[in-house]
C-alpha cells in the first residue's frame, strides 16, 4: 500500500545541533504530536538537535486510511524520513509509536541513527484489556447534542465516558481527540466528532498490540535505549 501524508512540526536546531541527526518523536495510540510539545519546548532553548513531532496515520492532523498495520505505518515514517534532511534520524517512539520505530529500524536501518523505545517491546503487548474498554466507551459516545465551543463538546463527551472510564486522567487524554468537523466529515450532521479514525483502530486493534515478524536476517545494530515505566503493565 502507499504511504499516507503525515502531519509534523519541526523545532530547528542551532549551532552544532544543526549538524546532528534530527530526533523524530512518534506517539502512542490515541495520542498526537502534541503529546511531545512540553518536552520539545523544554529542550528547544538549548537547541541541541532538530526535533520533529509527528502525527501517525488516523491520528491528529495526519491523513486517514482504512488500514494501519505496523508495516504500513513504518512506510509512512520511511516516506517522511526520506525527505531531506530528516535522515538518518533518531527515532523516539512511545507505545504504538515505539513499535513503529522498531519496525522502521528493522526494515531500513540506514535511515535510523538511533532508537529510543518508551514503554513497549517488540512482542505481543500484554495487559492491554483496558484499551478495549476505552474503545467501547468511545464508540458509544453520541455527539448529536454537542453544540457551542469545543470545551462544551468535550464536557458533554466526558459525561458520557465517565461511567465506563472512571479515571479522569485517561478521560482527559481521550478527550484531546474531540474535534470540530468539517462540513464534508461524516453523514450524521453532528458538529463535533472524534479526530482519530476510530473505525480503523477498531479493525486493527489486535495487530496494533502485536508486532510483525521481522524478515529473515533483519536486524538493527545502531544505538538503542529501552525505557519502561516502573508501574506500567505494558512492557
Amino acid at each position: 500500500s502507499r504511504p499516507v501524508q503525515l502531519a509534523y512540526d519541526v523545532a530547528a536546531a542551532s549551532g552544532e545541533g544543526a549538524t546532528r541527526p534530527p530526533v523524530v518523536f512518534l506517539h502512542g495510540l490515541f495520542g498526537s504530536r502534541a503529546n511531545f510539545t512540553s518536552l520539545v519546548d523544554a529542550s528547544v532553548s538549548l537547541r541541541p538537535y532538530q526535533m520533529v513531532t509527528v502525527d501517525a496515520r488516523n491520528h491528529g492532523d495526519s491523513a486517514h486510511a482504512p488500514t494501519m498495520s505496523y508495516t504500513e505505518q513504518s512506510l509512512d515514517v520511511r516516506a517522511l524520513l526520506t525527505v531531506p534532511p530528516l535522515s538518518p534520524a533518531v527515532l523516539v517512539g512511545h507505545s504504538m509509536g515505539g513499535k513503529v520505530a522498531m519496525a522502521t529500524a528493522l526494515q531500513w536501518p540506514e535511515l535510523v541513527a538511533g532508537l529510543v523505545v518508551l514503554d513497549v517491546a517488540p512482542v505481543l503487548t500484554r495487559g492491554f484489556t483496558p484499551f478495549r474498554d476505552f474503545i467501547g466507551a468511545m464508540e458509544r459516545v453520541s455527539f448529536a447534542g454537542a453544540q457551542g465551543t469545543r470545551s462544551q463538546a468535550r464536557a458533554l463527551v466526558d459525561s458520557q465516558l465517565a461511567p465506563r472510564i472512571p479515571d479522569s486522567t485517561i478521560r482527559q487524554f481521550l478527550l484531546t481527540n474531540v474535534t470540530e468537523r468539517r462540513a464534508a466529515d461524516g453523514g450524521d450532521g453532528a458538529r463535533f466528532g472524534w479526530r482519530v479514525n476510530l473505525e480503523a483502530i477498531v479493525r486493527h486493534i489486535d495487530c496494533l498490540f502485536d508486532f510483525p515478524r521481522p524478515a529473515e536476517g533483519a536486524s538493527y545494530s545502531g544505538p538503542t535505549l529501552f525505557i519502561g515505566g516502573g508501574d506500567s503493565p505494558y512492557i
